[in-house]
């Protein structure tokens, strides 16, 4: 399958390239560039004509709609919104029938932290990070998917890590291993089943880890077309 993978100079992107890389056929974007032996192509999705060409010949999208390197946040904002627009128009324009949004934990930050919040509870991002920017890239993705053919299934992640770097560190409710993180986005672009349940087609799923402390729960995504199983629980933490 060729995807197409944005927002791939971020840290997020590269560590979904890496784990993707040898199962797919991947082209990168961005606004900036990374060293890579990957396809990349620098562009700006806000650009109509940049997004349609970017997509042809694309099978399936990973869409990492906030960039944080843009130093500006309303820059970032534009960014999240315009660009999922016209990436998003652009696909349904190609014929391709899925995009996986990587979306962020942050969308629900306004809770209180002792909190266990569901994909069922409404966003509630704070307005001093990214998460609203986050939100907004998931407003947009969740009209196309109710209004064209496109599927869009999102995906809302925490603090990327690796179990065993963190291994001496007090548990953060929000981390997420990088390997479960690429597990989820693999299935998520071939995962089947499902369809006749939803009025149309758009689902969304909180990735997080098996241990008593997070703070979101996963149980949605194991039950679903994911059948999302965490590797990584952080049970050597402190």
């Amino acid at each position: 399958m060729r995807v197409l993978v944005t927002g791939a100079a971020t840290s997020v992107g590269q560590v979904l390239a890496q784990g993707l890389q040898g199962e797919h056929e991947l082209q990168l974007t961005d606004r900036q560039t990374v060293t890579t032996e990957l396809p990349f192509t620098v562009g700006d999705l806000r650009d109509p004509a940049f997004a349609g060409r970017i997509v042809q010949g694309v099978d399936a999208i990973v869409h990492l709609p906030v960039l944080p390197h843009l130093a500006d946040e309303a820059e970032r904002l534009d960014e999240a919104m315009r660009g999922t627009y016209h990436l998003l128009h652009a696909a349904v324009a190609a014929g391709i029938a899925r995009c996986v949004l990587v979306s962020s934990l942050a969308v629900m930050a306004g809770y209180p932290a002792d909190f266990v919040v569901t994909e069922e509870w409404k966003p509630k991002p704070s307005l001093t990070d990214d998460g609203l920017a986050y939100y907004l890239s998931e407003l947009v993705a969740r009209e196309f998917a109710r209004a064209t053919p496109l599927e869009v299934i999102c995906l809302r992640l925490g603090k990327l890590v690796r179990e065993e770097a963190v291994r001496d560190k007090p548990f953060d409710p929000l981390w997420l291993d990088e390997r479960d993180a690429v597990q989820a986005v693999r299935t998520a672009l071939t995962a089947s089943g499902e369809r006749r349940r939803h009025r149309y087609r758009w689902r969304v799923f909180h990735i997080a880890p098996d241990h008593p402390q997070a703070r979101f729960g996963n149980e949605a995504a194991k039950r679903s077309l994911l059948q999302f199983h965490p590797q990584h629980n952080f049970t050597a933490t402190r």
